[in-house]
């Protein structure tokens, strides 16, 4: 009997929950109905009308400024129905899984995914950096339909966190979010060396002068209004890559060597200085190598001057392949190079001169290039040095004499 009252009560309390559990599912998915309802129904109504209205009054109206201003109205009720088609997708999906019995499992491959990887894409990445969700998805859609990649961030912080991972080509910030302001993020963005040369576009909704002045002044390279012309804003994302990418290519051609690929002269020595301070600001060690191609005159005498481009280029990539990341190799004119070996002592420097000097010797032999050899001389960075000339002078006198010493040889600089 108390067996069977136990039971009773047992089952009565299952009933109880069961129903408030399906009055709650029924409201929920009620609820989800009804703002789907208004999504599709309540808000796109008057926004079709505006829109009709607008094109109705643009196809008669004359007034240049009137113009501007209807454009501006009907591309905001553009871009609000591109929100609400996405908020329709989004409450639909949310609905679909509301009405998935708890006790069915979720499809294959429902589960979040890891973030895709994004580096070493040929798509330009754009960053969109805005607090407000609405705007980053109707964003995403415009520039992914105009080919590039996205990823976002909703406050300034998290936009400093992301591109610790990814570097983006471009990014669009808007001005007033919580926490860190668009002007504040652009500041410390700027302050990276890694960042300093992505370009930031502002976006806001304020078109008061002071607010346009101080976009530029924090590092901003352009500044759109909000509501977005889509026309307008992928035109100019286009022309500051189309910038970015052309001034990257100026930076290539003035400091790089146009046939071997390596540093040019100049670089090369700005690069030594800069060394060479960090030496003095942190006592460590860095050698310098001087290198240069023995005979190389005959090479161009006998074979012409195509097989000597080809010698360079064949000694460049010998070189290039030997050194660490952190090494630095640039052509000093002719057939002389250098090599900046950042925290090596001279010991270690030898070590890495004999690899180089060995390589050329057993591997510049090809069908079409001759074989040939190079003398080093080596010096490290003293204190009483005071500037990079004075360094290369100490590696020059090394190489002298290890040409003086029958070539296809390695002599480091004493100072005694």
């Amino acid at each position: 009997m108390i067996l069977a009252v136990i039971h009773l009560i047992i089952s009565v309390i299952l009933l109880v929950l069961l129903s408030i559990h399906l009055r709650n599912f029924i409201r929920v998915r009620t609820t989800l109905e009804t703002i789907k309802t208004q999504v599709n129904h309540d808000l796109r109504s008057p926004l079709n009308a505006i829109l009709g209205f607008s094109d109705l009054l643009l196809q008669t109206e004359k007034d240049n400024e009137k113009i501007k201003f209807l454009a501006a109205i009907k591309s905001g009720g553009e871009s609000l129905l591109t929100i609400l088609d996405e908020l329709a997708q989004r409450l639909s999906k949310t609905n679909t899984a509301v009405r998935r019995s708890p006790f069915t499992p979720s499809p294959p491959g429902s589960e979040l995914k890891s973030k895709t990887n994004l580096k070493n894409e040929r798509e330009p990445l754009i960053l969109i950096v805005d607090d407000m969700i609405e705007n980053v998805v109707f964003l995403e859609k415009i520039l992914s339909k105009s080919g590039f990649r996205t990823i976002s961030a909703m406050s300034g912080d998290e936009a400093l966190e992301v591109m610790t991972n990814y570097l983006p080509d471009l990014i669009l910030l808007d001005i007033v979010m919580p926490g860190l302001s668009g002007f504040d993020t652009c500041a410390q963005i700027q302050s990276h060396k890694e960042f300093i040369d992505i370009p930031v576009i502002f976006l806001s909704a304020k078109k008061d002068e002071k607010t346009i002045i101080e976009s530029f002044i924090y590092g901003g390279i352009d500044y759109v209004v909000k509501p977005f012309n889509s026309p307008e804003l992928i035109a100019r994302v286009n022309t500051h890559l189309q910038l970015k990418s052309a001034k990257e290519k100026l930076n290539i051609l003035a400091f790089t060597d146009p046939l071997t690929g390596l540093f040019n002269r100049r670089k090369f020595m700005e690069t030594l200085d800069r060394e060479m301070t960090r030496e003095k600001r942190y006592d460590g060690k860095l050698s310098f190598i001087m290198i240069d191609i023995d005979h190389f005159k005959k090479v161009n005498d006998d074979y012409g001057h195509d097989v000597g481009d080809k010698a360079l280029m064949k000694f460049a990539e010998i070189l290039s392949s030997s050194l660490r990341e952190t090494d630095f190799a640039g052509r000093l004119g002719g057939e002389e190079f250098g090599v900046i070996l950042p925290q090596t002592n001279i010991e270690q420097a030898l070590i890495v001169a004999e690899r180089i000097r060995s390589r050329i010797e057993s591997e510049s032999k090809t069908d079409e290039i001759p074989q040939f050899t190079a003398s080093f001389g080596l010096a490290q960075y003293r204190k009483e040095l005071d500037n990079s000339s004075m360094l290369t002078r100490d590696a020059d006198k090394a190489l002298y004499a290890a040409k003086e010493g029958g070539r296809n040889k390695i002599s480091i600089f004493s100072a005694e």
